[in-house]
C-alpha cells in the first residue's frame, strides 16, 4: 500500500512538473494530442451493437429482440471500439496509470458520437460509482471525470445535470475486467449497489422517479455493471436507464 501510494504521489509530482505525452504518439504538452484526437473522432462506431449480447447490431445500442426483458438497462451506447488498440491504451493509462487529464478528451469525444447520433438526450447523467475503498485507493473516480467532461462536451442548453449522490456502491468487488466470464461478471456485481434515499424523496433538487437516466462509465464488455446498476435504479422507480460509455 504504501509503494502504491508513493508511485501515485511521484506520478502526480511527474505530471505537474514536465509537459504531457501523447497516449499514442507521444508528442508532448497534451495528454492526448489534438491530431489523435480527431483521429480517434474520425473512427468512432459507426454501427451499435445489442447493450447486451454485443453481437447483433442494434440502432443507438438498444437490446436486440432475443435479449430485450432479459436484463433492467435498456441499451449501451459506445463511442468507439476498445478492439482498437490505440483505443485501449489511452483508456488504460487514464484507468490504471493514474493520467487523470485524459479523462476530458474521452469524455468529450463520448459527447462528440453522442451530438452526431439520433440518441435523445436523458433527464440526468449518472456516473457509476466506485466502492468507497477503490476510489480511495485510485485518489478520484474516472467515471464522474468522465460524466463531468461529457456534460461540458454538450450545449449548455440542453447539457443534463449531472447528479452524483443517486447511486452508491455498497459491495467491494473484483475489478470487472479481471473476470473473462460473462456469468462471472454478472455475479460479481449483484447486490453492489443501492439508491441513495434521498434521491426518491419530494424535498431533493432531483428525484429519479418517472425520469429518462444515463450511466456514464469508461467501457462495457458484458454490460453486467450497467444492468446491475438499473435494475436498483428501475426498483426505485426510474423510467428508462440506459449505458454511455467510452468504448465497448
Amino acid at each position: 500500500m504504501l509503494l502504491h501510494f508513493a508511485k501515485r504521489i511521484f506520478s502526480s509530482f511527474g505530471e505537474a512538473v514536465f509537459p504531457h505525452i501523447c497516449g499514442i504518439c507521444r508528442a508532448k504538452n497534451s495528454p492526448l494530442c489534438p491530431s489523435c484526437f480527431q483521429t480517434l473522432s474520425d473512427t468512432r462506431r459507426h454501427s451499435q451493437v445489442c447493450g447486451y449480447c454485443g453481437v447483433r447490431e442494434t440502432p443507438l445500442g438498444a437490446l436486440c429482440f432475443s435479449c430485450a426483458g432479459t436484463v433492467a438497462h435498456d441499451g449501451i451506447f459506445a463511442a468507439l471500439r476498445y478492439d482498437d488498440p490505440r483505443v485501449a491504451r489511452v483508456i488504460h493509462l487514464f484507468k490504471y496509470r493514474f493520467i487523470r487529464d485524459l479523462g476530458a478528451p474521452l469524455g468529450a469525444l463520448l459527447g462528440k458520437a453522442i451530438l452526431q447520433s439520433e440518441l435523445s438526450l436523458p433527464d440526468a447523467l449518472l456516473p457509476v460509482p466506485l466502492h468507497p475503498r477503490r476510489e480511495r485507493w485510485r485518489g478520484w473516480n474516472q467515471s464522474d471525470i468522465l460524466a463531468e467532461a461529457l456534460q461540458k462536451s454538450l450545449p449548455e442548453d440542453i447539457a443534463p445535470p449531472l447528479v452524483r449522490d443517486v447511486l452508491v456502491r455498497t459491495r467491494f468487488t473484483a475489478p470487472q475486467m479481471s473476470l473473462r466470464d460473462k456469468e462471472l461478471r454478472k455475479g460479481n456485481m449483484e447486490n453492489a449497489f443501492q439508491v441513495s434515499t434521498k434521491s426518491t424523496g419530494k424535498d431533493t433538487s432531483f428525484d429519479i422517479i418517472g425520469k429518462r437516466l444515463w450511466l456514464v462509465d469508461d467501457v462495457a464488455a458484458s454490460g453486467a455493471t450497467i444492468a446491475a446498476c438499473a435494475k436498483i435504479l428501475k426498483e426505485r422507480g426510474a423510467r428508462e436507464v440506459s449505458g454511455v460509455v467510452v468504448a465497448r
